[in-house]
């Protein structure tokens, strides 16, 4: 009796311990594979993805029903602009679990940062069949119809996103911003203020309005602007107000494509007789667009006439609420040759119509 007890203690015992090391090996497992996916995310958002990926392989090839795991690889995927390889890991976690709402917002993601707004509308649509009320992808289904610039699509989107959520404030402020872009009429007042004391003092002011109307091939403005100059030298010419007409014209050739045509008329000697302009615009993508073109302005100086070509390029940046653009100029007048570069940087303030500016410049063209 005590042999048979003593054999079944024995048993139980390298039972215990076998169940007990089994119990240690799991743990370490998931401790090292939660320590890897944590080295992984670390050299993720420092910009290292290929070592990011390699490690999420790594801890997918050992735990394969690790999801988290296979969501931050197919992210990486996208941050590394390989959209294709980012679609089908996302795609494999949706087969998997129709119901995972992140990887259905990853996957059109994917298609927005491809520039696919068409597949990302497509995505949608699939994703409110399993989230039918759900606010994320209504609002971002409206923002892709407004950028788009199918307002009245975007507009019925939203009207039923606050519908079911009236407290929405982003939806808010997409439809006041479908309102001003849908505005067919715009009057626009600036005013300019410049200082100068080289090569001597000088004062110029510049009252500017501008009226316009939008119809869907372009917008179109007519103006009229006040100058005014103070300088410490006797100039007849430049003594008495300054104004100036005009015509801008900013017809949209396609989607990403659109130009700007212009023609003023000035009285006295701030703004030139005649000014034409004429530039090609080219969007590269959401936030990236170049132009070039030229400017010819003809000046009534006495009994001479000053006529100056300038040709004009820019390279335009815009990243959510700050847009930046770089505008070198190059000029040829009966002197000679001019050039000067300016960038201008704008904080847009609550809508697209408010914005503070910086403005900065160097070099000498007419």
């Amino acid at each position: 009796m005590i042999r048979e007890l003593s054999f079944w203690n024995r048993v139980s015992f390298i039972l215990f311990l076998l169940t007990a090391s089994l119990s240690t090996i799991t743990l370490a497992q998931n401790y090292n594979a939660d320590s890897i996916f944590t080295e992984a995310r670390k050299i993720a958002f420092q910009g290292d993805y290929a070592k990011a990926i390699e490690l999420c392989h790594e801890i997918l090839k050992n735990k394969p029903e690790y999801d988290e795991v296979a969501l931050f690889m197919a992210r990486v995927y996208g941050w590394d602009k390989q959209y294709g390889k980012a679609a089908g890991e996302a795609r494999k976690l949706i087969d998997k679990q129709l119901k995972n709402k992140e990887a259905w917002q990853a996957l059109i993601d994917f298609a927005i940062w491809a520039e696919k707004p068409d597949s990302a509308i497509s995505i949608i649509d699939s994703a409110l069949i399993f989230f039918p009320e759900d606010s994320i992808f209504f609002y971002k289904k409206a923002e892709l119809y407004f950028n788009k610039g199918d307002y009245t699509k975007s507009k019925e989107i939203i009207h039923e996103l606050l519908t079911l959520y009236p407290d929405h404030q982003k939806a808010k402020e997409l439809l006041q911003k479908i309102k001003r872009e849908t505005a067919n009429k715009i009057l626009s007042p600036d005013y300019y203020f410049h200082l100068f004391n080289t090569p001597f003092q000088w004062r110029l002011q510049i009252v500017t309005l501008d009226y316009g109307f939008k119809i869907r091939k372009g917008t179109y403005f007519a103006g009229i602007s006040m100058g005014d100059l103070r300088i410490d030298q006797d100039h007849p010419a430049w003594q008495k107000p300054a104004f100036q007409f005009k015509l801008e014209l900013y017809p949209r050739i396609n989607e990403k494509q659109y130009a700007f045509v212009n023609y003023s008329y000035g009285i006295n000697g701030i703004f030139p007789r005649h000014r034409f302009g004429l530039e090609f615009h080219q969007q590269l993508s959401k936030s990236f667009e170049i132009s070039a073109g030229l400017r010819y302005l003809i000046f009534p100086y006495t009994d001479n006439v000053n006529k100056a070509i300038i040709y004009t390029a820019s390279v335009t940046y815009q990243k959510n609420q700050y847009w930046f653009n770089l505008r070198p100029y190059f000029s040829k007048t009966r002197y000679g040759y001019g050039q000067s570069v300016a960038f201008e940087m704008r904080k847009f303030l609550n809508s697209d119509d408010r914005f503070a500016t910086l403005y900065a410049g160097i070099g000498n063209n007419p």
